[in-house]
């Protein structure tokens, strides 16, 4: 939870550190300036672009260990539900029995079993009626 957290953070700072590049951007000194001047602008522009790259980089880093993280947990989260599926599957399958054959009545109007050869099956006209 920290980890998402700091994650989160990372990223509201990086879009609030781009949101200021218009005001680094005003700090430029005239172009008469001198090379000192200049220089410290260099300076203070490029170390602010890199502390961007920084955050977002680390941002992403973060993200990336927060997805890891999730994918883990959901792996086995999934085993489990699964492991606890099979084992009530076989638990049921154990006390119950699920065959037609031993739960049909023998005056449901058909034999228990057919005849191999087709030929040798009943006609409509042999089925007993009700």
């Amino acid at each position: 939870m920290r980890l998402k957290t700091f994650t989160t953070g990372l990223m509201i700072f990086g879009v609030a550190l781009l949101c200021g590049i218009p005001f680094m951007m005003q700090r430029q000194p005239p172009k008469g300036s001198s090379e000192r001047e200049l220089a410290v602008y260099a300076l203070q522009f490029g170390t602010y672009t890199l502390t961007i790259f920084a955050v977002m980089i680390t941002a992403i880093v973060c993200a990336l260990l927060v997805l890891r993280q999730t994918t883990r947990s959901l792996k086995e989260e999934a085993e489990r539900n699964m492991k606890t599926f099979v084992e009530g599957s076989l638990t049921d399958h154990k006390e119950q029995d699920f065959s037609l054959k031993d739960q049909r009545e023998e005056n449901e109007g058909m034999k228990a079993d057919l005849p191999v050869n087709p030929e040798d099956w009943p006609e409509e006209d042999d089925v007993p009626r009700s």
